[in-house]
């Protein structure tokens, strides 16, 4: 009797298996929350009622961008979440892409090219849009551009059917964005846009559009934007551009003038003139523009300054990488850099000049430190407190260093050496000026 009791009580206080469904569906989801992606698909996996108690987490992990071009594969998919009961309602961003796939001599090759140009002649492309945005009740944003579908790294979202198109070949080609004229090019914004307005939303989803055409020697009209659609609705809703292309034709002016709400612009015009007033003398003003990215591009001192100056209230974020001031110097635009209140993350590359901003003396011999390429031509990204302290280091000294590149013969760019010897301790400041550190 008594081995009974004590075998009674020692078994009362053997620990039972932890079952996880006996936890309330509310505390699996959190749970869900901390897992990897990977996880959640193999714990979905295992029973209907788990799948069921992490459909939230899947759904905002996998189902929040979606990234699809014009193709009857991936648009399908597309139309397809968006019919989903649970799962269309995470979807808030989505990604439309002009890319066009290259046509090579394979059986599965061709397949896939001749879906994507009888979709075209038959405008399925667009019929599908229109059924896809009815049913994305969540949606809050949409990116237009021409090459984020095939891109491995640049953007976070799921690419609708990418594996059945890939999955004979994980190196599929597209069309150089830079080559020839493509359609897709030309279709893919007025596409998206018609389809907004057809599912109701072109007044409420904002619109990030990106333009990547180098090779854009004449006029290129993608869309109307003269139209009282875009004029009423979308161009309001534009919050972010981004262009690789030269922007001084009368196309791009009346685009970029338009957009009055825009948040970030970033511009990369392969050593052209960027242009930053329209041809009827206005200065482009966006009130809400934080951050300002341009790269490899040419521009007036007059120009840059007056549209920094306009700008200097908003911006939080500034990149300046190749840019060539025509005419003058770096020391006024240096200077409203300074006094931007917000100003919390920078990067400065290579800013070329004429050499007539070189101090006539100096504090410490700026030759005698080692030689940072790294430093020469940057200051690197720089966040917070160090953004002013680099600031006041190169407006303290401006100085120029001789470029070597064959195209920019006779000219010079900012020397950021100093600001590299102060990063890294070697200079320290004496209240009046900076001097060398003792060791």
């Amino acid at each position: 009797m008594v081995q009974t009791r004590r075998a009674a009580r020692a078994k009362a206080k053997k620990p039972s298996v932890f079952r996880i469904l006996d936890l309330p569906p509310e505390l699996i989801g959190d749970v869900c929350t901390h897992l990897r992606k990977y996880d959640i698909q193999q714990m979905r996996l295992s029973c209907k009622a788990l799948e069921a108690h992490s459909i939230t987490s899947f759904g905002t992990r996998f189902f929040d961008h979606l990234i699809a071009f014009l193709h009857p594969l991936s648009l399908g998919v597309l139309l397809e979440i968006s019919r989903h009961a649970e799962l269309s309602k995470f979807v808030k961003r989505v990604t439309i892409s002009g890319e066009e796939l290259h046509r090579r001599d394979t059986e599965y090759h061709e397949m896939l090219y001749e879906m994507q140009t009888s979709m075209a002649k038959s405008a399925m492309d667009a019929l599908i849009l229109n059924e896809a945005f009815k049913g994305l009740h969540s949606l809050q944003s949409v990116q237009v551009d021409t090459g984020s579908y095939g891109c491995n790294f640049s953007f976070k979202g799921l690419r609708c059917a990418f594996s059945s198109i890939a999955y004979l070949d994980q190196d599929i080609e597209f069309h150089d964005p830079f080559g020839e004229e493509k359609t897709g090019y030309q279709r893919v914004y007025e596409l998206v846009f018609k389809a907004l307005e057809y599912a109701g939303m072109h007044k409420q989803v904002t619109l990030d559009l990106m333009f990547n055409l180098r090779d854009a020697g004449k006029e290129r009209r993608l869309f109307d934007v003269d139209s009282a659609l875009w004029i009423d609705s979308l161009s309001s809703n534009v919050r972010n551009m981004s262009f690789v292309c030269e922007t001084d034709t009368p196309w791009f002016e009346d685009l970029i003038m338009s957009t009055r709400n825009m948040e970030q612009f970033t511009a990369v015009v392969n050593y052209n003139t960027l242009t930053l007033i329209h041809r009827s003398g206005e200065m482009f003003h966006w009130p809400q523009l934080r951050l300002f990215n341009v790269n490899d591009v040419t521009c007036s001192q007059a120009d840059f300054v007056a549209f920094l100056t306009l700008h200097r209230n908003t911006i939080t974020e500034l990149v300046l990488q190749s840019v060539d001031i025509e005419d003058g110097c770096w020391m006024e635009p240096l200077q409203i850099m300074r006094q931007m209140p917000k100003l919390q993350t920078m990067r400065l590359v290579t800013l070329y000049a004429h050499p007539s901003a070189v101090s006539p003396g100096t504090h410490f011999n700026i030759y005698s430190l080692p030689t940072k390429e790294n430093f020469l031509q940057t200051t690197g990204e720089l966040k917070g407190e160090s953004v002013r302290t680099a600031l006041d280091v190169v407006i303290g000294e401006l100085r120029m260093a001789k470029a070597r590149h064959a195209w920019h013969r006779g000219r010079s760019y900012v020397d950021f050496r100093k600001v590299g010897a102060v990063f890294d301790g070697k200079l320290e400041w004496d209240g009046t000026v900076w001097k060398m550190a003792e060791e």
